[in-house]
């Protein structure tokens, strides 16, 4: 967390409603590439490295006589901290986080959300890869029961999720091998079908650690075929490829409240399916504004399609 001098007034403005944004205010809820130790790491990935470079006479290192610091860093972003990735990282096709989000507007409105992962047997929903009944997931109902009162007054861009039990330990936890809980296919497609773009989570993956590389919950969440590598129809709507992003290994502190925020999702600029990014969630108040000499927009109904139980739902998309 972190607290800036004053700044100009901002805000964003959506539909009927505005978003004035509280700059004075910035919770970043990334868990930056490291070299300390014990640092977050995830799927049995070393830990990052950062050394001086050595060319001839010169060593980028002034502690070692270098006129300056130069140094070369080795990461797995999927792994060594938190970072966004796109469609890319399930299609033989090479696409680039890098030209997903390029031309995006800085900002955007994002809810937090905190949700204890409950057993896979409990939740209802499936998971096509071999798992144990008792592997613990985010469930399309608990998202539903979460976000539906929010989604009837918002139009969300974008959803953080944390899980219960929270706390500082996932700055330095090494998920390797401990089965972490994580989202159901009919979970994140219905973030897909409510409109939502960016998915930001507080997990090493939003599928099952060891998950027969199927990746079913990456899929839903880009309407992807994995078999075929392929969209189901009507899934990018024109684009040459799906624009949605998820963002894993977040931490959001206790300090940080469930609710409405403003995002400025922050990503590297690395030409690669994934790169290191830094989520920044800003304060908003909200604003209904009366239309003047337009009577108000009907309130949008589409939320009550989103109980209907119909999941999958092939072609459609928002």
């Amino acid at each position: 967390l972190s607290t800036m001098a004053a700044v100009p007034a901002c805000e964003l403005s959506i539909g009927s409603k505005r978003y004035p944004i509280n700059f004075s205010e910035a919770f970043d809820v990334c868990i930056p590439v490291s070299t300390a130790s014990p640092h977050v790491r995830a799927f049995h990935v070393g830990d990052a490295t950062i050394e001086p470079i050595s060319a001839g006479s010169f060593v980028g290192s002034v502690r070692r006589g270098g006129s300056v610091n130069c140094e070369q860093l080795s990461f797995c972003p999927h792994a060594n901290g938190t970072h966004t990735e796109c469609v890319g990282h399930v299609l033989a096709e090479p696409v680039t986080v890098y030209d997903i989000v390029r031309g995006r507007p800085p900002l955007c409105v994002a809810a937090l959300i905190s949700v204890q992962p409950e057993s896979i047997a409990d939740s209802g929903d499936a998971y096509p890869p071999k798992h144990d009944p008792t592997d613990l997931v985010v469930s399309r109902r608990q998202l539903q029961e979460a976000l539906r009162p929010l989604l009837r007054v918002h139009r969300l861009h974008a959803v953080c999720i944390r899980t219960l039990p929270n706390g500082d330990f996932k700055r330095t936890k090494d998920y390797s091998g401990t089965n972490p809980a994580f989202l159901t296919p009919a979970a994140t497609e219905y973030l897909r079908f409510s409109g939502i773009q960016d998915l930001l989570v507080d997990l090493p993956s939003i599928d099952r650690e060891l998950d027969e590389g199927l990746l079913p919950a990456h899929c839903a969440f880009w309407n992807i075929d994995k078999k075929t590598g392929r969209y189901l129809s009507g899934s990018v709507s024109g684009a040459a490829h799906s624009t949605r992003t998820v963002t894993e290994l977040c931490y959001f502190p206790e300090q940080v409240p469930d609710g409405v925020y403003a995002l400025s999702l922050q990503i590297g600029p690395f030409a690669s399916d994934a790169a290191p990014s830094r989520p920044i969630l800003h304060p908003v108040t909200v604003i209904q504004v009366p239309i003047a000499n337009d009577p108000p927009p009907p309130e949008p109904k589409w939320w009550e399609e989103l109980s209907t139980q119909k999941f999958p739902i092939d072609g459609v998309d928002s």
